[in-house]
C-alpha cells in the first residue's frame, strides 16, 4: 500500500536566484551549506541566505534556477533537524511533517525530486518526494534514501533498505550488499551502467569504502604502506569515460578521493570532507571532479579553494 504525505507550501525569500558574477572567469561554483542556524548557498564567493533555523544538504542548478534541499529546525536551541524542505530560487517548500529529513535533490523538467527519510505508519523509512509529495521506498524502520540521480526518464536512488546497501530504479530495489552494516550513499549513471558508492564492513568491523558497477563490488584501498588507516568512507561518485572518481575520507577526518582505485589525499586545512547525509559532494565538469568540503571550500585540480565562512554540504558546477 502506498502512503502519500501532503506538502505545505511556505513562501520566503526572493523569486529569482542571484546571477553568478560575470567578472569571474571559468565555470561558476555553487555550494550548499549553512552558517550557524542559517541555511545558505554560495554562488562563486557570494553567499545567499535562505532561512533561519534550517540547514541545506544538497544543491542542483537548471539554467538560471537554483534548487536546494535541506531541513527546518536544524541546530535551533540545540535541537536537530525535524522537517524536510527544499528551496526553489529562495522560495521554501515544506514537505512531510516531523520527523523527516532531506538528503539530496534532482530536477527533471518541471519535476523536483528530493530523497530522504520520513515517518510513515509509525516507521521512519526511506522516501522520495516528487514536487513535495512523499512516496515510501521501503517499509522497514530506519531505512534510508541518501543520493539521487536522473537519467532520461529513470530515477535512481542510493540507500539502505534495513538489510543492506541498495539502490532503487523507479522504485524497484536492487540489493548490492546483504549486510545490515553496509550502506549506499551516492549513485551515477554512465550509459547503461549503474555506479553506486558507499561502505561495507570488514570482518574486523571497520568501514571500508567501495563502489559497485552494475552490482559488482570494488573495494577502495588506501595503499599497502598506509598502516595508520583504520576506516575508509565513500559518499560521492562520478564517471568520465573509463575513469571512476569517488570522494570520501579516512579515519573520520582526512579528505581523500580515489581515481580508478588509486587514493589521493586532498589536504583540506580543516577537518572532514563531509559527513553522512551530505552526499552531493562530487560533481564532474569538463572531465574533472570538483569536491565540496565541510569547511565551505572545494577541491579542484589539486587545490583547496575557499568560498566563504560556514559549513559546506553539496556542490554544483555550471558553465553558464
Amino acid at each position: 500500500m502506498q502512503y502519500i504525505m501532503a506538502a505545505v507550501l511556505v513562501l520566503t525569500g526572493c523569486s529569482r536566484a542571484p546571477k553568478p558574477n560575470p567578472g569571474l572567469p571559468g565555470p561558476h561554483i555553487y555550494l550548499s551549506g549553512f552558517t550557524g542556524n542559517n541555511a545558505v548557498y554560495w554562488i562563486d564567493h557570494t553567499m545567499i541566505s535562505l532561512d533561519l533555523a534550517t540547514n541545506a544538504t544538497g544543491i542542483t542548478v537548471v539554467g538560471k534556477d537554483v534548487y536546494v534541499c535541506g531541513n527546518r529546525g536544524f541546530a535551533y536551541q540545540g535541537g536537530g533537524a525535524d522537517r524536510a524542505c527544499y528551496w526553489n530560487n529562495g522560495t521554501r517548500v515544506d514537505m512531510s511533517d516531523p520527523p523527516s529529513y532531506a538528503n539530496g535533490i534532482a530536477v527533471s523538467g518541471n519535476d523536483i525530486y528530493v530523497v530522504g527519510s520520513a515517518l510513515i505508519n509509525n516507521d521512519y523509512v526511506a522516501v522520495y518526494w516528487k514536487n513535495g509529495t512523499a512516496t515510501p521506498l521501503s517499509t522497514v524502520n530506519n531505512s534510508l534514501a541518501n543520493g539521487i540521480t536522473i537519467s532520461g526518464s529513470d530515477v535512481y536512488i542510493a540507500g539502505f533498505d534495513g538489510q543492506g546497501a541498495c539502490y532503487w530504479k523507479n522504485g524497484v530495489k536492487t540489493m548490492l550488499e546483504n549486510d545490515p552494516s553496509a550502506n549506499a550513499w551516492a549513485v551515477t549513471i554512465d550509459g547503461s551502467d549503474v555506479y553506486v558508492t558507499g561502505n561495507i564492513y570488514t570482518q574486523w568491523l571497520h568501514r571500508k569504502a567501495a563502489y559497485w558497477k552494475n552490482g559488482s563490488l570494488t573495494r577502495l584501498e588506501t595503499g599497502k604502506n598506509d598502516s595508520m588507516v583504520v576506516d575508509t568512507y565513500a559518499n560521492g561518485i562520478g564517471v568520465d569515460g573509463s575513469d571512476v572518481h569517488v570522494s570520501g575520507w579516512i579515519n573520520a577526518y582526512d579528505a581523500v578521493y580515489w581515481k580508478n582505485g588509486a587514493m589521493k589525499r586532498l589536504y583540506n586545512p580543516d577537518t572532514y570532507v563531509n559527513i553522512a547525509h551530505n552526499t552531493g559532494n562530487l560533481f564532474m565538469f569538463n572531465h574533472s571532479p570538483y569536491i565540496s568540503l565541510n569547511s565551505s571550500d572545494y577541491w579542484y585540480n589539486d587545490t583547496v579553494r575557499h568560498v566563504g565562512n560556514g559549513y559546506g554540504t553539496g556542490i554544483f558546477v555550471s558553465g553558464q
